[in-house]
Order: C-alpha cells, then structure tokens, then sequence
C-alpha cells in the first residue's frame, strides 16, 4: 500500500492500517479491531456481482470473501478512486462494496448484506523507528492507544 511509503519517505509521522506491516524500520502498536462488512443501497436495486473499490489493487473485497470460507465467488470490480466516490455509487445502486462497518453506520441510504459474516481486521498504528521521538509524537500514540480501542469494536 501507499500509506507504509509514506512514513519511510518521512512524509507521515504515524499512519493506522488495517494490517500490521512487516517492513523493516516500521514499528507498530494494536489499537483495535475493525469490522468490515459488505453493503448495498437501501433505496436502489443494484448489480449483486460488481463490488466498487478505489482501484486495481484494492484488495479489500478479495480479503473479505476468502474470510468467509468456502468456494470464493465471482465478482466485478468498479473503480471509484476513494471511499466517497465508493458511498455514494452504493448509494446510488451502482453496485455493492466491502467496507468498514464504522464508515456507513447511520448512513441511511445503505444497508448491510444479509448473510455474510462480518470480517475483522486489527488496526495498527505504524511509525518509522527513530533514535528520537518529539513528545507531540509520544502523546499521540498513547492517545490513540488508551482511546481509539474504545471506537473499534470486536
């Protein structure tokens, strides 16, 4: 993803994944867990099979089926670009999208799919490892970890 590089460019302090990176110099911390699930427009009938996304690797969807077991289905992708773009053409009836619970709670004009199980992912906040760290950068991360677990839920 994008976001690692970011913080090895040093054009980022401190960056939340849905995963736990693996690279070298980047130090992570949990913070909570995230649930995804799929959704669809309440107000439109929409294609079943096209799964909207930001763009060709996106994997979320991909990520999302193969947690839930069994033979994986066939699927289109549309791409949206970012996560606005992906709302709204839910909304819109343009297609389904896996997305993270928290992000379309209260939203009215989508529903949760029936029927499958909601996927959960650890969030970490990830930092390059220096020799020094600002106390803006120290408080920030004790933030996130004393609060944001609080925001997720299991």
């Amino acid at each position: 993803g994008k976001l690692p590089g970011l913080l090895k460019s040093n054009a980022a302090d401190l960056v939340l994944l849905d995963y736990t990176p693996q690279i070298t110099g980047v130090e992570h911390l949990a913070v909570g867990i995230e649930k995804f699930v799929v959704v669809e427009s309440a107000r439109f009938e929409g294609p079943e099979d096209l799964y909207l996304v930001h763009d060709p690797q996106d994997t979320a969807t991909e990520m999302f089926f193969r947690s839930q077991g069994g033979k994986t289905r066939a699927y289109r992708r549309g791409y949206m670009g970012e996560v606005y773009g992906i709302t709204e053409g839910v909304a819109q009836g343009l297609g389904r999208a896996v997305m993270s619970e928290h992000l379309v709670e209260g939203d009215k004009r989508l529903r949760v799919v029936p029927g499958l199980r909601p996927q959960k992912r650890s969030v970490a906040l990830c930092w390059a490892r220096q020799d020094w760290y600002p106390k803006l950068h120290l408080l920030i991360r004790e933030e996130l970890r004393d609060h944001l677990a609080q925001h997720l839920s299991e």
